[in-house]
């Protein structure tokens, strides 16, 4: 009857771990006053690098404000005044961008961020325009196709 007790051993490993995260994570708190893609799970990225996720997501009393809790690995310093950019993907899942601020002193977990919603951004026109003379170069028509 080994195996039970093995069983319950990982069990129980698994129920601590999950309650008191891993020792290789810190959390911090971001506000954001539009969330709307916001979601649980999604990506917290740097210089395009994923380092964390977000944990957890709570409304404010007066419902004006999203407060998000990342779960970030604890090699990365996250120098307070950092800029946190909830970024909308045109597919998938929106994402958090830090873009760390110069500051020699680090957030802590006790520190609450403001973060800013950035909606997706599409190309100019004069961008697609030329995008699709480069395509027409590229791509052969119906007229340069030779027909066996």
């Amino acid at each position: 009857m080994k195996y039970p007790s093995i069983l319950y051993i990982v069990l129980l490993l698994t129920i601590t771990i999950a309650s008191t995260g891993c020792s290789n994570s810190k959390r911090l708190t971001v506000a954001f006053t539009n969330g709307t893609t916001l979601e649980k799970g999604i990506q917290v990225c740097t210089a395009g690098l994923p380092i964390g996720y977000v944990a957890a997501i709570n409304t404010s009393k007066n419902i004006d404000t999203i407060y998000t809790t990342l779960v970030i690995d604890t090699k990365i310093k996250i120098p307070k005044g950092s800029q946190f950019y909830l970024d909308e993907n045109l597919v998938g899942a929106s994402r958090i961008n830090i873009e760390f601020s110069k500051n020699e002193h680090s957030l802590s977990s006790k520190d609450i961020s403001m973060g800013v919603f950035r909606p997706l951004r599409m190309m100019n026109s004069s961008k697609i325009d030329s995008v699709n003379n480069r395509l027409k170069i590229v791509l052969p028509t119906s007229n340069t196709i030779k027909k066996n």
